[in-house]
């Protein structure tokens, strides 16, 4: 119960170009913009967290994470985006090979 305390409590911002609010301490956030991630960065307060290809690869993209911290859940047959589409893994072929 502490953490989900916490949890609503914590500033939260939530990319979608669908919804126009959100619950629970949490901002919404159209489009990325480079600038408007940088001032976020910029704020005190701990690190940026994030979930999600398509979000991870447009932050990729405009250069705006300075530390990976990669959670794995695996999924070795299945479909969904891929983080990186430059490195197609093989997972037959054994972990680190492309």
């Amino acid at each position: 119960m502490e953490f989900a305390g916490i949890w609503r409590e914590m500033p939260k911002f939530l990319f979608s170009r669908t919804l126009t609010q959100a619950d629970w301490n949490t901002t919404v956030i159209p489009d990325v913009v480079p600038e408007q991630i940088a001032e976020l960065k910029a704020q005190p307060g701990g690190d940026v967290a994030l979930s999600g290809a398509n979000l991870a690869s447009t932050f990729i993209r405009h250069g705006l994470i300075d530390e990976f911290r990669i959670l794995v859940h695996p999924v070795v047959l299945g479909q969904g985006r891929q983080l990186s589409e430059a490195r197609r893994v093989d997972p037959r072929a054994g972990i680190g090979s492309c």
